[in-house]
């Protein structure tokens, strides 16, 4: 009757594990415990342990969750294993919590005593203190309130006066605070025909998966999702009200699971629905100090004058040009709505692109649309000045030095502004290092960059000022630039002979790391013939370790998939450094030091035989003229994709003279005549030289002194007729 404990522990053989006896208060008192073991056949069968430990219960409070009757009677006595719960939510009378508590004794003076928490962030006792009156039997009322932070906490009395109570603290009553509900709004408007969304998410993290069951006061004015699921990550949710008629609803919220299992919240969210505005469109572009234009219209019927208000959200750089406008009761027609730029006003604030947000607000007094805010809204770019830049690429040719682009401004600058050109990589190209965009003008200006080595970088182009430039502080212009690599050639003047064919070599200018398609254009076709007009350079692709072992002295190049920019150029095999032959030492002709090369180590093959990819090009005569061969190639290595290298060989054709016959037989002694004339119309009076080549007997070469042309300077005049022979 005074405590209960555990009835029995067991020891097992050969261990001397503590027991934990657990005793509980059941009223004041004194009792003591005793212990006597039983074994089969161990050696404590038998022991016995009279009165062992003295326990002295003391007399605390009894604590009830309500009172009944008239006079207020004790109901359902809270035990150590009772709990009470408050919600999260602070305006429901459900975050709080009542309880009722008196001595188990009559208190022989007047006894103080607090009520404490153990962890007031959970829970915290709004009744802080009590007093029971001397020889007295009453109930004392408490009240507890959530603290704001979810979890376990205990209620516990303590004594600050008296005297058969003073000193004591007694008390254990376990309070379980809820967590709760996190929303993005607590207040919400939607309007006709419309919805509204709001977030959900919970104050703290589930230990599982969570249902939110959701209901609103008044299904025929609004609705909402039924329910949402929410797992261990706590993502917020949107849960969306749909507008059915005007009026206002509560939506409560009730949890299932983890956790969260019975926590509610009660009219959490309100949504209003009312009449609203159509807005037409929902965005715009406004000009530099330009004007744009948008349409309002009331959804709903006015019954009464609304004025209505245009807002901007940043005034400052569009605004309405009439900010109010007044609509009568009964009207639904649309207003056109003008909003204009103030960017001459504040070119601080209009220089980057940016946007405002233009919102209606109504007041009418008495009538439906009072108080009214749009929950929809037009969104207004206000455009800054522009630059027009005639390329935002621009590949350098190596033939020519120098890449240009063309900068615009799109309004007339309203003082002289400079334009500064940085390139990021001088080591690629270099830039003159401003333009000035003059006042009044839009009048374009040349940006030129010049050839500095192959790469590639980018340029950017921004404005240096001054400040009162409309285009100060305009996002600055990004330019990509490649300078490209060139071909080498064995000659760039031909000069073809009738009848006659030339060869020319054409080479790439560094070491290629992919095929390279080549393509060959003239400007006079007709003067020759070109083969071929389109080739592929390949880069060397005997592989070392794989198609060939390497070896002391070879020259060797970076296989294609390893090659590196700055390219290494030709290398030289130094050292073989281990047993399999797929580690080795090269000394590269464009790099300082010696570098580590795969040749087959964890199966990467870095290397290829040195062979330098070439073209012969062949260039038969057909007519004299003058033409430019140009060449052009594309290719997956960008240092030759896009190259364009005009009037890269110079191709000279003189004119044929005509021989008649072309061929003769001479017999022993015999002399014949050939009349040479020349093939085109003469623009001077030119002289030849004939001379004897080439003579064959049977077939064999012989000294031309066997035959004896008797006129071999020969001359012709320019004469104005069809004949000239």
């Amino acid at each position: 009757s005074v405590i209960s404990n555990t009835q029995s522990v067991q020891f097992l053989a050969q261990k001397l594990d503590a027991q934990v006896i657990s005793i509980e208060h059941i009223s004041a008192g004194a009792a003591t415990l005793s212990f006597e073991a039983f074994s089969n056949s161990g050696n404590y069968n038998g022991s016995r342990l009279k009165d062992a430990v003295f326990v002295s219960a003391v007399h605390g409070f009894s604590a009830y969750f309500d009172i009944v009757g008239e006079h207020g009677a004790p109901a359902s006595e809270i035990s150590v294993h009772s709990e009470l719960v408050v919600q999260m939510q602070p305006t429901s009378p459900f975050s709080f919590a009542v309880f009722y508590f008196r001595p188990d004794i009559l208190v022989d003076q007047d006894t103080y005593v607090t009520i404490k928490s153990s962890n007031i962030s959970n829970v915290f006792p709004l009744t802080d203190r009590v007093v029971f009156r001397k020889n007295q039997v009453s109930l004392q009322k408490v009240v507890i309130q959530h603290g704001g932070i979810s979890g376990n906490a205990y209620i516990f009395f303590n004594v600050t006066s008296g005297l058969n109570y003073a000193g004591i603290e007694s008390g254990r009553i376990r309070v379980l605070a809820m967590p709760g509900f996190v929303f993005s709004s607590t207040r919400i408007d939607v309007q006709r025909t419309g919805f509204a969304s709001f977030l959900i998410s919970l104050d703290t993290a589930p230990t599982g998966d969570t249902t939110i069951f959701m209901i609103s006061s008044d299904s025929s004015v609004a609705t909402v999702n039924s329910s949402i699921s929410l797992n261990q990550s706590n993502l917020p949710i949107a849960v969306t009200v749909m507008h059915h008629e005007v009026g206002t609803v509560a939506i409560s919220f009730f949890a299932s699971g983890a956790n969260y299992d019975g926590v509610s919240w009660t009219n959490g969210v309100v949504a209003a629905c009312r009449p609203g505005f159509i807005l037409i469109p929902s965005s715009i572009a406004i000009p530099y100090d330009g004007v744009a234009n948008f349409t309002l219209q009331p959804d709903t019927e006015p019954s009464a004058d609304t004025i209505i208000t245009i807002i901007s959200s940043q005034p400052t750089k569009a605004t309405a040009i009439e900010s109010t406008i007044t609509i009568k009761g009964g009207d639904l027609s649309s207003v056109i709505v003008t909003a204009i730029s103030r960017c001459s006003q504040s070119p601080g604030n209009c220089a980057r692109a940016g946007a405002t947000a233009f919102s209606v607000k109504a007041q009418s007094n008495g009538g439906n649309y009072d108080g009214v805010e749009s929950v929809n809204f037009v969104v207004a770019s206000v455009l800054s000045p522009l630059l027009h830049l005639s390329g935002t690429t621009a590949n350098i040719q190596l033939s020519d030095g120098f890449a240009s682009l063309i900068v615009t401004p799109t309004l007339v600058p309203n003082v002289d502004t400079t334009l500064k050109i940085v390139v990021h990589d001088p080591q690629v190209c270099i830039v003159n290092s401003s333009v000035v965009l003059n006042a009044g003008t839009t009048s374009p200006k040349t940006v030129t960059f010049y050839f500095v080595g192959v790469g590639e970088t980018s340029a950017s182009l921004l404005v240096q000022g001054p400040e009162s430039s409309m285009y100060a502080d305009i996002d600055p212009l990004t330019v990509i630039l490649r300078s490209l690599a060139s071909f080498q050639l064995s000659s760039q003047n031909v000069t073809v002979q009738p009848d006659s064919t030339v060869s020319l070599e054409l080479s790439p200018s560094v070491e290629i790391a992919a095929d390279v398609i080549v393509s060959l254009s003239m400007t006079a076709p007709d003067i020759a013939v070109i083969k071929p007009l389109t080739f592929v350079l390949s880069p060397p692709r005997t592989i070392v370790g794989l198609d060939i072992l390497p070896s002391i002295g070879m020259e060797v190049v970076r296989s294609e998939k390893f090659q590196v920019w700055p390219r290494l150029g030709v290398g030289r095999i130094i050292r073989i450094l281990n047993d399999n032959m797929n580690i080795v030492t090269v000394n590269w002709t464009m790099s300082t030091g010696l570098q580590e090369n795969y040749a087959g180590y964890r199966g990467e093959y870095m290397l290829a035989l040195n062979s330098r990819p070439f073209q012969i090009i062949s260039i038969t005569y057909q007519q004299s003229g003058i033409a430019e061969l140009s060449i052009s190639s594309k290719s997956t290595d960008l240092n030759y994709h896009g190259v364009e290298f005009n009037s890269a060989v110079h191709i000279s054709s003189p004119p044929r003279f005509i021989a008649e016959p072309k061929e003769m037989i001479l017999q022993y002694g015999e002399t014949k005549p050939c009349v040479i004339s020349p093939g085109s119309q003469l623009t001077e009076e030119i002289g030849l030289i004939i001379s004897e080549q080439n003579i064959m007997l049977n077939e064999t070469q012989i000294n031309s002194s066997l035959v004896t042309l008797t006129q071999y300077q020969l001359s012709f005049s320019r004469v104005i007729s069809d004949s000239n022979s």
